[in-house]
């Protein structure tokens, strides 16, 4: 009997970024949690197809690739940093809690964005105090992530909330 999950981890060293692509997307369907690690190694591809399938099968495999993207955080390479944070903010897992609370000071603005949404899905009071600074991002997506967070979090974050409001700063009011 053939291994599809065998065959199509291999694939993704291929020199034809076709081949990578659908190799990633085969992975993506058969939902296997061995595909994590390799799909987490295509992350790093130079073509940008190939990264978005590599990234869409790690969303449909789901919650055991949740801490191996939790990892993916602190990677040197911000590409990485940015498509594991991307799918962390969509799958949503408290597994991830203190890595998503240190991404919030990624020097990457779409890293934190992603953070700051997968910790207002999680819903963790943990994460009031470290997200309530990001009110005051110098990026409007990142203030929208943070305060949409927040109110997400609810009671828990309401004192913050209501102090927000009479921030100096008008965009964190």
């Amino acid at each position: 009997m053939v291994d599809a999950v065998a065959e199509q981890i291999s694939a993704p060293k291929d020199d034809d970024w076709a081949i990578r692509d659908e190799a990633a997307t085969r992975l993506g369907t058969l939902r296997d949690p061995r595909a994590v690690v390799p799909l987490v190694s295509v992350l790093r591809d130079g073509d940008r197809a190939v990264r978005d399938a590599a990234t869409g099968a790690l969303l449909a495999i789901g919650e055991p690739a949740v801490t191996t993207l939790g990892a993916c955080l602190s990677d040197p390479v911000l590409t990485v940093q940015e498509l594991a944070s991307s799918v962390l903010a969509r799958i949503a897992d408290a597994r991830v809690l203190t890595p998503l609370i240190v991404a919030l000071a990624s020097q990457d603005w779409i890293v934190r964005m992603h953070a700051a949404k997968a910790l207002g899905r999680i819903r963790d009071p943990e994460a009031v105090g470290p997200l309530v600074p990001l009110l005051q991002d110098k990026v409007k997506a990142v203030r929208e992530a943070a305060s949409t967070a927040l109110a997400a979090i609810g009671e828990a974050a309401l004192s913050s909330l209501l102090s927000a409001l009479t921030h100096v700063v008008w965009p964190v009011r």
